[in-house]
């Protein structure tokens, strides 16, 4: 059997139970009125329909049916509950709003998201495609519609201390800059030639790195078919050593020519002469000047050797004519 639920109830028009006549929380209906009542915490009898635009339930009969406009009219507002909806202006809370216009310290169109009650700090995206991070002192982030990350302000070097970028040549690197200097760094793993470069801010030329050590794995058990080295001295004889100036900076410095120097120890060099990308932009050669070491020690031993012939024969010289 259904358990039925049955409020005190009253059919005089204008009958209010006084609060001796209830409990808190019981349920009075007045069937002519069509009103409801109750008792809160507070002993104070209260109607629960008299709220505005709720008192449209009054005049319906039977069973009851809420429809959208009903909701609207209760909250004061028509809630977004369905994909397409769009709505304007701001739904505020104690620590996340949305936001339309411009944070106080910005200084584009922007719309996001705040993430506190002073309309500065929170996540919003500007008119120019970029999404930026704000706090009370300002920018503090920004992902640019270029594929750049920025930590700091606008501008690749206004005020910016790292820059995480990917660019159409498949290029990937983290900038650094140090606002109080003039100069900045970018370490990127170079696509064309899969090498991780350094460059400098124009991304125009290398730079120095300064590091205690550089460490080659050389275990014996990454290696096999290992064999001595002969010819040495004949490859060092063949290296042209010369002096040159660098173009950009005009310093004056001492080396070899990439593809010369490929001829006689190709594993020292890397890259092609001549070699350029797709649309006609230098695609330059590098070298690592230690993997001469090994051809210089073998020389250098080659040499040993011959000065201790040539020592073992004037010797045998010496002896003759004594």
């Amino acid at each position: 059997m259904a358990n039925t639920f049955i409020p005190k109830r009253s059919t005089v028009v204008g009958k209010v139970p006084l609060p001796a006549d209830l409990q808190i929380g019981e349920l009075a209906i007045n069937l002519a009125d069509r009103k409801i009542y109750t008792k809160d915490a507070n002993s104070a009898v209260v109607q629960l329909n008299d709220a505005a635009g709720v008192g449209s339930f009054n005049s319906r009969t039977g069973a009851v049916t809420l429809t959208s406009s009903d909701v609207t009219t209760a909250l004061g507002y028509t809630p977004l509950n369905k994909a397409g909806d769009t709505a304007s202006g701001q739904i505020s809370a104690t620590t996340f709003r949305a936001a339309v216009g411009v944070p106080t310290n910005g200084n584009q169109s922007t719309t996001g998201f705040a993430f506190g009650a002073d309309g500065d700090s929170g996540l919003f995206s500007a008119a120019d495609g970029d999404t930026r991070i704000y706090n009370n002192a300002g920018l503090k982030a920004q992902f640019a519609s270029t594929n750049r990350f920025y930590s700091g302000s606008w501008g690749d070097w206004n005020n910016v201390t790292m820059v995480v970028q990917a660019d159409g040549q498949d290029n990937v690197g983290i900038s650094f800059h140090c606002p109080q200097r003039s100069t900045a760094a970018i370490f990127k793993m170079y696509g064309p030639t899969n090498a991780f470069e350094c460059r400098n801010a124009g991304d125009t030329a290398f730079v120095n790195i300064q590091a205690a050590n550089f460490v080659v794995s050389s275990d014996y058990r990454l290696k096999e078919k290992v064999q001595p080295m002969a010819g040495g001295l004949d490859r060092i004889k063949a290296l042209r050593p010369c002096t040159f100036t660098w173009k950009e900076s005009g310093e004056a410095a001492e080396g070899f020519i990439a593809h010369e120097l490929q001829e006689v120890a190709p594993m020292a060099v890397f890259g092609q002469k001549d070699a350029a990308m797709d649309d006609g932009s230098p695609l330059y050669q590098g070298v690592d000047l230690s993997k001469l070491v090994p051809i210089l020690t073998a020389a250098i031993q080659e040499l040993s050797a011959n000065l201790s012939a040539a020592e073992a024969r004037i010797a045998a010289l010496e002896s003759t004519r004594g």
